[in-house]
C-alpha cells in the first residue's frame, strides 16, 4: 500500500513538478506531507515512534495482531531517542519492537556534543522467516554491550524454536537462543502487577551506590521501568553464553527528555519482570 501511495506522489510530481498558478498545489505533495505528522494527522509511519512521554510504551494488541497476521514480527525504528542503547518492547509473544535512537545519549551543551561514546549496531541474523536480533556497541561510559533477543518469525520454520541451536534444521540456519528478559516491563508497570514482597534492588537511590543489606523493599514502585540493557559485572562470565555468572541489567524509565537508569542483578530482574 506504502509503495502504491509513493509511486502515485512520484507520478503526480512528474507530471506537474511545480506550483499552480494560485501556488496552492503541485505534483507530488501528498509524498512531502507524509514526513509532516500535522499534515497526516498523525497517521505516518515514517516519523512515528514507540515511547510515550519519553518511556516505551506497549504496543496495542489490536496492531500487533494486524502486523503479525501480515507477516511482520519486528518493528525497528529511530527518531525518538531514548538513553544510550537501543530500547527494546517485547510484550507480545512472537513480536518485538527495537527503538534504536541514540543520538542524545551523552549530552553536553558546553561542547555541543549529545552523543558521547555511545554507538550501538543493530544487526538482524536469519532469513525471512525466522531471524532475531543482535545488538553490540558501547555505552556513553564505555561499557561494551553485546546481546541477542530470542526470534521471532515463522515459528513452523524456526531452526532454533526450542533453543537447540546446534547446526541447521532443513537448511535453515541455526540462531542463538537469545535473552527472554530484555525488553519486558517490570511488575507494576504495563501488565498492572504490583511490586510488592520484591527483592531490593540493590542500589541506593541517592548516589547510585550498591546496597549490600538485601532486605526486601516492598515500598519500591517499579511502574513504567523496563529491561534495557544487560551489561556484565564483576563476577566471570561462561564462554560464548549471554546469561553466565556476573551478568547484570540495566533497568530504565523515561520521563519526558530525562531517563531514569538502575543495574539490577540477572536474579533481581527474573523476580520482577512482569
Amino acid at each position: 500500500m506504502l509503495h502504491a501511495y509513493s509511486k502515485a506522489a512520484l507520478h503526480d510530481w512528474r507530471c506537474a513538478p511545480r506550483w499552480d498558478s494560485d501556488r496552492q498545489q503541485r505534483g507530488g505533495e501528498a509524498l512531502m506531507a507524509y514526513a509532516h505528522r500535522p499534515a497526516m494527522d498523525a497517521k505516518t509511519v515514517m516519523v512515528m515512534h514507540n515511547l510515550d512521554d519519553g518511556n516505551l510504551a506497549p504496543t496495542a494488541p489490536s496492531v500487533v495482531d494486524y502486523l503479525q497476521s501480515s507477516g511482520i514480527h519486528r518493528v525497528v525504528c529511530g527518531h525518538k531517542p531514548f538513553g544510550d542503547s537501543p530500547g527494546h518492547i517485547r510484550t507480545s509473544p512472537g513480536f518485538e519492537v527495537v527503538c534504536a535512537d541514540t543520538s542524545f545519549s551523552d549530552v553536553c551543551f558546553k561542547t555541543g556534543e549529545y552523543r558521547g561514546a555511545a554507538v550501538s549496531e543493530v544487526l538482524i541474523h536469519g532469513q525471512r522467516e525466522w531471524n532475531q536480533v543482535q545488538v553490540h556497541g558501547t555505552l556513553a561510559d564505555g561499557t561494551n554491550i553485546n546481546y541477542r533477543l530470542p526470534p521471532v518469525g515463522d515459528a513452523s520454520v524456526a531452526a532454533c524454536a526450542a533453543g537447540d541451536c546446534a547446526g541447521e534444521v532443513d537448511g535453515i540456519p541455526s540462531l542463538l537462543a537469545g535473552d527472554n528478559l530484555i525488553g519486558r516491563p517490570l511488575k507494576g508497570g504495563p501488565s498492572g502487577h504490583t511490586a510488592n514482597g520484591v527483592a531490593n534492588d540493590g542500589v541506593d537511590d541517592d548516589d547510585g551506590a550498591a546496597a549490600d543489606d538485601g532486605a526486601a523493599d516492598d515500598d519500591e514502585d517499579w511502574d513504567g521501568w523496563w529491561v534495557k540493557t544487560p551489561v556484565h559485572g564483576a563476577g566471570p562470565r561462561a564462554p560464548g553464553m549471554h546469561c553466565g555468572a556476573g551478568l547484570e541489567y540495566l533497568v530504565v524509565k523515561g520521563e519526558g527528555f530525562k531517563i531514569k537508569v538502575k543495574r539490577l542483578s540477572q536474579e533481581q530482574v527474573r523476580h520482577l519482570v512482569v
